[in-house]
């Protein structure tokens, strides 16, 4: 893919990650984790990598949100739906910066809300790699 092409098909399933997230559909997060660690492993480079963890970590939370009484996700959806926001308009803009910043802030929100993930998002990069 060339850069365009990558920049556009981030775009693409960043969107589609949000509109996931906000209906709270697991199996569509998880296709698209599934997907975006394909995509990770193809090309190799770090952005996708993280974006492939947060929609692995965005699913786990939300299904165990559904699983069980899970405080604190409410208010992690709204946070991480911002920083996708902002995320795919530093994209549109060519900010990479701004694009980073705003995955590593929804890193952080992931580790905070449920610090037990990490041990999930090891497989994330595994499948990755």
């Amino acid at each position: 893919m060339n850069e365009k092409e990558e920049r556009l098909h981030r775009i693409e399933i960043l969107e589609q990650t949000k509109k996931a997230v906000e209906v709270q559909d697991v199996l569509k997060l998880k296709n698209l984790s599934n997907q975006t660690i394909h995509s990770a492993s193809v090309e190799q480079d770090s952005s996708s990598i993280t974006i492939a963890v947060i929609v692995y970590s965005l699913s786990k939370i939300i299904e165990r949100r559904q699983n069980e009484n899970f405080k604190g996700c409410d208010n992690f959806c709204i946070t991480s739906l911002k920083s996708i926001d902002r995320a795919i308009k530093a994209i549109e803009k060519n900010d990479e910066v701004t694009f980073s910043k705003s995955l590593e802030e929804i890193n952080s929100s992931i580790g905070k809300l449920s610090p037990d993930l990490k041990k999930y998002v090891g497989d994330v990069f595994r499948k990755a790699s």
